[in-house]
């Protein structure tokens, strides 16, 4: 809807434009008229626009703010708390948890005392490649496995064999997830020789882990869970998809 008033207003002083070219607007009159004319279709176009595409973009707004709420505060797609699910599969396998995130240190916190916060190095939404670099900065261990905090399901044993394809292959400074055939880029097991092929990328702003986990030589492990319904949530609808699908699933094994 946007584009398409700006294009009419566009259009409308083209035509203006084209009609003084032409000589036909040679009087105050005429001028006037065509002054008149272009008013009225402003005004169409902006009663269009705050009658349609501003209520839209309310309703958009409100349901991004509804949704940042509920991964901020309330993300829980089983009977746990994601961090809460991650910390306990974890906790004897790593040095130390850490959440990527700008905001809400005090409720990841609130949530498990043990686990520590970083953001962004530089500010902006540059995807999971920047919180990957910037990681860097703070852990002191050679290898971080990375999680995306929309998982719905975390293989057994993932570390160890992520851990041991790249053994196996020198060469490659990352190992990622596949599930059922999808590759799950952010959920990988990273070297610190990692680290100015990720600063080259981000430097000319390209961020695309597919791209970059190429020139890391990358290996993949694959994992297979034929009962699973999605691999990975990103928003309330899928979510309730998701619960509906679990529900079920209970549903026809109690029966």
């Amino acid at each position: 809807m946007e584009y398409k008033v700006s294009q009419d207003i566009q259009s409308t002083l083209v035509n203006l434009g084209k009609l003084d070219a032409m000589g036909k607007l040679d009087s105050i009159e005429s001028i006037q008229k065509a002054r008149i004319d272009l008013l009225g279709q402003l005004k169409e176009n902006y009663q269009a626009y705050t009658s349609t595409y501003l209520p839209a973009m309310e309703e958009i707004m409100k349901r991004a703010q509804d949704e940042a709420k509920y991964y901020r505060e309330q993300q829980q797609f089983d009977d746990q708390i994601q961090l809460s699910k991650f910390c306990q599969r974890f906790k004897s396998e790593v040095q130390q948890i850490w959440v990527n995130s700008h905001r809400d240190s005090s409720i990841y916190k609130s949530i498990e005392p043990t686990v520590e916060c970083f953001s962004d190095d530089q500010n902006g939404f540059l995807g999971p490649l920047m919180g990957m670099k910037s990681a860097w900065s703070r852990v002191e261990a050679e290898y971080a496995l990375f999680i995306p905090c929309d998982v719905t399901y975390i293989p057994n044993q993932v570390l160890a064999k992520l851990h041991r394809a790249l053994e196996k292959n020198p060469q490659a400074s990352v190992a990622y997830v596949n599930i059922n055939g999808d590759a799950l880029y952010p959920f990988c097991l990273l070297k610190r020789a990692s680290l100015s092929i990720l600063e080259h990328q981000l430097a000319a702003n390209k961020l695309s882990l597919r791209e970059t986990f190429r020139q890391l030589h990358a290996q993949h492990v694959v994992f297979q869970k034929q009962s699973l319904f999605c691999h990975s949530i990103n928003s309330l609808d899928e979510l309730q998809q998701y619960k509906q699908m679990k529900a079920f699933k209970q549903m026809f094994v109690s029966n």
